[in-house]
């Protein structure tokens, strides 16, 4: 049984809220006597704002409570913003004891808010969210798939659109042998989301277990490529299975071989595989690393 770490997504109405005029009073200046505020100042024309608002929710709801978020529609309500001297937004205060103490203007990156927010409140520890993907990844690497299985799933019922879970949960019906529940999963996903790195893994990650199915067993490679040393196809055969098991260094290492006699073997299919593995590994990987310094003495030797 997997604990349950993450709740259900809903922005509680103490910590995110919007404000008006009328209201600022108790919102704002009451409320910061008891923890940081944040205003965010902004207008439903601002495209920034729009960038800004979601990462700000995301930083404050990591934040447990420690500080809150309210919103202001200048449009609806220009007196304090007037009154603050605001002249472009997004402008974001920081109020603590009834008075502004800091503010930034323009859009910030998740990194410059919590940086911003953790002067106010302290370190933020990690997310629910992300403990939830640490957790999964070291499940999906025990093969542990269905604990990691269900940490996935929480956080997609958390966040429904999040890549890393998507993708993780796509690699864990690839690994127990269903493609087309993960072809199913990633079918029909937004261009901003198929372009993330993890999403892109878990495609190359399917692209490998689709061809498994074609192939003779690992055993009769091995034993025609032992009759046949010379049989390129052969080999790329076999590294095309052990990559489908997750078997990588292996697979790796015959396509290098592959390389090595022939760089532009098969149109470059041998390169093509490999970098399809070190998709699925990702860029930070140590065998990543290593192997595409090997391929790289290859090409240019």
């Amino acid at each position: 049984m997997v604990e349950q770490l993450i709740g259900s997504n809903s922005n509680s109405s103490d910590m995110i809220k919007d404000t008006s005029t009328d209201r600022f009073m108790e919102d704002v200046i009451e409320a910061s006597k008891e923890s940081p505020v944040l205003v965010d100042f902004w207008a439903p024309w601002c495209e920034p704002c729009k960038q800004l608002g979601p990462i700000l929710e995301k930083v404050v709801t990591n934040s447990e409570g420690k500080i809150k978020l309210v919103k202001l529609n200048i449009d609806d309500d220009p007196q304090i913003p007037q009154q603050l001297q605001i002249q472009s937004i997004p402008a974001v205060f920081a109020f603590k004891d009834g008075q502004p103490i800091d503010a930034f203007v323009g859009v910030q990156t998740e990194t410059q808010i919590k940086s911003f927010i953790e002067k106010l409140i302290g370190p933020i520890g990690p997310s629910p969210v992300e403990q939830a993907l640490a957790a999964a990844e070291n499940e999906f690497k025990e093969n542990n798939f269905s604990a990691a299985e269900n940490l996935y799933l929480q956080v997609i019922g958390f966040d429904s659109m999040n890549p890393e879970a998507i993708a993780g949960l796509a690699k864990v019906y690839i690994n127990n042998n269903d493609s087309d529940k993960a072809k199913e999963l990633l079918d029909g996903l937004s261009e901003d989301i198929l372009d993330h790195d993890a999403i892109k893994s878990a495609l190359s990650a399917l692209s490998l277990a689709e061809n498994k199915d074609t192939l003779i067993s690992k055993e009769d490679l091995i034993n025609l490529i032992n009759q046949e040393p010379n049989n390129l196809k052969a080999k790329f055969d076999l590294a095309t299975a052990l990559a489908a098991e997750n078997e990588f260094e292996k697979a790796i290492e015959n396509l290098l071989e592959i390389m090595k006699k022939d760089k532009e073997w098969n149109n470059g299919e041998a390169k093509e595989k490999l970098l399809k593995i070190f998709e699925v590994l990702g860029t930070n990987n140590e065998l990543t690393k290593l192997s595409r310094r090997k391929m790289s003495s290859i090409i240019f030797s």
